[in-house]
């Protein structure tokens, strides 16, 4: 699926392998050896090379949550409820098992075509998040 999404998409937008670990460093060279591939080691190198992102497709769900803490929206796909996690901020996502090139691809072609409303989206709810975490905090202190 991933191998054929990529075809599709190759010659319409950059593409990016971010890995998690080697383990997918060489396995993003195997599906496409001409497709540059990213590990960051650091929080950092994460924020700085992902930067110029539009959209992301994540196997990782806790990568959806971070591109989406910078304003970057994303599809995923998982196993199990993790997936409660993509689905509360806002973001598609599908079972593994429905996880088909062309609903990829759609899904991908609805979030780049209104991008910049989905990242004034999420960025407000990660300002709105932050506001409630530290309102919670002040009123732990003032016990």
């Amino acid at each position: 699926t991933v191998r054929n999404l990529v075809n599709r998409l190759r010659g319409r937008h950059p593409l990016l392998f971010l890995c998690h670990n080697k383990k997918e460093y060489d396995l993003a060279a195997e599906l496409d050896p001409a497709i540059p591939r990213f590990l960051p080691e650091s929080t950092q190198e994460y924020i700085s090379g992902l930067r110029q992102a539009k959209a992301g497709v994540c196997n990782r769900l806790h990568a959806a949550v971070a591109l989406g803490g910078m304003g970057i929206p994303s599809v995923s796909v998982g196993t199990d409820t993790r997936l409660l996690m993509v689905e509360a901020l806002g973001l598609p996502y599908f079972y593994v098992k429905d996880a088909t090139v062309e609903n990829l691809e759609g899904t991908l072609e609805s979030l780049l075509e209104n991008g910049q409303r989905q990242s004034e989206r999420l960025l407000a709810l990660r300002q709105q998040t932050w506001t409630q975490y530290t309102e919670v905090v002040r009123k732990a202190l003032e016990l």
